[in-house]
């Protein structure tokens, strides 16, 4: 016979929020892993990066909007999404090796876990690239930026179809199962 928890034991949604946000924004699970211990380095890198550029990305729009764009170099935003680029590409690079050497039977080598790590590192590095081409007056820099913007949208395309989804799938469960049971 299943045991389902006390209706009247739940906890509020912003308590249940607020008791998850640990594991959301440190990975603490993730240090119970012996055997592979670059996964959760990896995987922090990889989640703070793509947060930063999200937020660098908000701001080079309304700097757009507001003509205060193209951001200069040394430019705070601009340095930032340096950082969170550089950030994303070791994170990626280091999931992608270790799924290549196969260092543990940690996980599967799927077709979505290959899909979202090979574009989200071919997104930054067009990333990159854009910021090189555009700095540097490359003739081709249009055509890299259309390459660019193809990932963007394959990314958010994809993402529920992907390991991507997960996290706002299992941050959900987190939030629902930390309401019911208070763990």
């Amino acid at each position: 016979k299943k045991q389902f928890p006390n209706p009247q034991k739940t906890t509020s949604i912003f308590k249940s929020i607020l008791n998850v946000r640990k594991e959301v924004f440190f990975h603490s699970s993730f240090g119970e892993c012996k055997a592979q211990r670059t996964r959760k380095p990896a995987h922090l890198l990889v989640f703070y990066g793509f947060i930063l550029l999200l937020g660098v990305t908000v701001y080079a729009i309304y700097a757009a909007l507001t003509h205060r764009y193209p951001l200069a170099l040394w430019n705070p935003a601009k340095i930032t999404g340096n950082v969170a680029a550089l950030m994303l590409l070791t994170g990626t690079g280091i999931m992608i090796h270790n799924r290549l050497a196969n260092k543990t039977n940690y996980g599967k080598n799927s077709y979505s876990d290959w899909l979202l790590l090979i574009s989200l590192f071919l997104l930054t590095l067009s990333g990159v690239m854009v910021e090189m081409a555009r700095f540097l007056n490359w003739p081709s820099a249009y055509f890299i930026y259309f390459l660019h913007l193809i990932l963007v949208w394959f990314i958010i395309i994809y993402a529920p179809y992907t390991k991507f989804g997960h996290f706002i799938y299992r941050t959900v469960a987190l939030v629902f199962i930390q309401s019911r049971t208070g763990k």
